[in-house]
């Protein structure tokens, strides 16, 4: 699944945030570069089960208003449960790809705007509000 969040501002601030959200529901991988198959996944694969994308939209869609209406509450709350939510990288290496720029470090955490936290090697910390982030898996000898 992936998430594309572009806000429109103006004077006051963010007016509006536009929400784009990916998932994979099925994957037919013939033809598709090892790479891809290796790290693809779909919701069929996990569950055994096809899920329609009107179900699939449904439920993203009410999920998004339900922390929407969290959000407005309490930040905090909805920072916590990204934590808890999110995947399993705290204290690990990852990559994190943002047009030409490329930042490899230890995820360390999430701010208070949702800006993830890398330590890079020379102990510097750098937070990223966007950009597309992986694992880095070490090489076993």
């Amino acid at each position: 699944a992936g998430i594309l969040v572009e806000g429109v501002s103006g004077g006051g601030g963010i007016e509006a945030a536009i929400v784009g959200v990916g998932v994979n529901l099925r994957l037919a991988l013939g033809g598709t570069a090892e790479e891809v198959r290796r790290e693809a996944v779909s919701v069929e694969a996990l569950s055994e089960r096809l899920v329609s994308p009107v179900e699939a939209a449904a439920c993203v869609v009410g999920r998004l208003r339900a922390w929407y209406d969290v959000l407005g509450q309490d930040a905090g709350k909805v920072t916590q449960a990204w934590r808890r939510h999110s995947v399993p990288w705290w204290g690990h290496p990852v990559e994190v790809r943002s047009g030409s720029d490329v930042v490899r470090g230890i995820a360390i955490d999430i701010d208070e705007r949702g800006g993830l936290t890398v330590e890079r090697e020379d102990g510097s910390r750098v937070v990223l509000l966007a950009g597309e982030a992986r694992e880095l898996r070490l090489a076993r000898h």
